[in-house]
């Protein structure tokens, strides 16, 4: 819900920007993009150093290959949301070469 509203502020005319999202508000399953590909969220930790700036640590795993690798974000740094869309696909026969 709270990214759905993110998306309706955004909204300029007929053209949509992607919405940005903190790294301090990650949650396991968000998918962000980063470098022009889908990175879904697997794992992340909050890390508050003695000395120093407070830090995220993710891993983080490409929707399309499925590489995975881990990122050091500095908390509070702005990550764009990725824009997809989900759905549930069932194909009930084969006709000929295509599924119906």
């Amino acid at each position: 819900r709270l990214f759905q509203q993110r998306v309706d502020q955004r909204r300029r005319g007929s053209l949509l920007v992607a919405p940005a999202v903190s790294v301090n508000e990650f949650k396991t399953g968000l998918t962000i993009e980063m470098d022009r590909a889908p990175w879904k969220v697997v794992e992340f930790l909050h890390v508050k150093p003695g000395k120093g700036a407070a830090f995220v640590r993710a891993k983080l795993k490409n929707v399309i290959t499925g590489n995975t690798l881990e990122k050091t974000f500095r908390a509070g740094e702005k990550v764009e949301l990725a824009n997809m869309e989900k759905s549930t696909k069932q194909f009930t026969y084969m006709d000929g070469e295509q599924y119906v």
